[in-house]
């Protein structure tokens, strides 16, 4: 198995992309869906905590869209456990404002990369922005659906958040509709 064979939204380009900037780091991922991103990631990443609820974003889907997030869960854990993940991947089940404390008081510190993939909102995408205090120098924090049409809030709040953090931190080129930075020494 690999992570390609499981379910999920990004391409294989953006996954390997991912695991060769986690590569030897602490990793955290908001958002996790069936685990796809998180196998990239947490393959070549020292550990891995991925923020995720199970429970959807905040607006509902249109009708005959839902998901049954109890399977979905069930496939995350099955899927970190069949590719041999469990021993460093740590989840996290709240929703990303409320993990955060949480995380800082486990002394999850460094981070090296900081994958952005859950709710594509406002609100909530200022809150996964929280986290970003927690990379280390030369940390890189990526945004997946930067370039999505689809999802407007995301290159919105992402721009506000580089137009304010500009100076200490550098673009990078990245795959698909990934936006990210690296944190330069200041």
């Amino acid at each position: 198995m690999s992570p390609s064979d499981i379910p999920g939204f990004i391409t294989d380009e953006e996954g390997a992309w991912l695991g060769k900037a986690a590569t030897g780091k602490t990793a955290v991922e908001i958002g996790s869906f069936m685990g796809r991103s998180t196998c990239f990631i947490g393959t070549d990443a020292v550990s891995l905590h991925c923020v995720e609820p199970f429970c959807g974003q905040p607006v509902p889907p249109p009708p005959g869209e839902g998901v049954d997030f109890a399977v979905v869960r069930q496939n995350w854990h099955r899927n970190v456990e069949r590719m041999g993940l469990s021993d460093r991947v740590l989840l996290i089940e709240l929703k990303s404002v409320k993990a955060f404390p949480a995380l800082v008081d486990s002394d999850v510190r460094d981070i090296g990369l900081l994958f952005v993939d859950g709710s594509h909102y406002t609100a909530d995408l200022r809150g996964d922005l929280l986290y970003i205090s927690l990379l280390d120098i030369g940390g890189i924090v990526a945004f997946h659906d930067y370039t999505n049409k689809r999802f407007p809030d995301v290159k919105r709040v992402v721009d506000e958040w580089f137009a304010s953090a500009g100076a200490d931190y550098e673009p990078l080129s990245a795959p698909g509709s990934i936006g990210a930075f690296r944190r330069v020494p200041v």
